[in-house]
């Protein structure tokens, strides 16, 4: 899970992100890093305590749960979606698509849904709402497909 802090992210600038994970290793023996379309972020605090993580993932048997706050000082002009990823040192590549999240940040240059179809995807017809969770599952799979299919 991944979420701007404050309002959407803006180009040129700051933005804080704060999200939870369900990691591999314990957290304290991870050699992991956080990257904003493949450059490290400005800071990164990791882990964090997840008050209530249990109870979230309560029919799952793994223990490492941590959170996470992750700043960029600025984010660049010229891109058109954010790209964030958590990336553990040895770990198979194709994890990319389940450790990698979304963000659309200008619209101006992709056919988001309408409002009917949003409601039906998304069970809103939040354009914010789309351009993180929708717009982050049709990037992941997207993704799958490339990676596994070459298309």
């Amino acid at each position: 899970m991944l979420a701007p802090k404050q309002s959407w992210p803006a180009l040129g600038k700051p933005c804080e992100f704060v999200g939870q994970m369900i990691v591999e290793a314990p957290v304290e023996k991870l050699s992991a890093r956080f990257t904003i379309n493949g450059k490290p972020f400005d800071e990164v605090r990791f882990p964090l305590p997840w008050p209530g993580a249990r109870s979230h993932y309560w029919f799952s048997e793994i223990e490492n749960l941590g959170g996470f706050k992750l700043v960029c000082d600025r984010i660049p002009e010229n891109v058109a979606e954010l790209e964030i990823s958590y990336v553990e040192q040895g770990r198979d590549e194709h994890s990319r698509c389940a450790s990698t999240f979304f963000l659309r940040i200008r619209e101006e240059d992709f056919p988001f849904p309408d409002d009917a179809r949003r409601v039906r995807v998304i069970g809103t017809d939040s354009l914010d709402g789309f351009r993180s969770s929708g717009y982050n599952d049709y990037k992941r799979l997207d993704l799958v497909c490339r990676e596994f299919f070459g298309q």
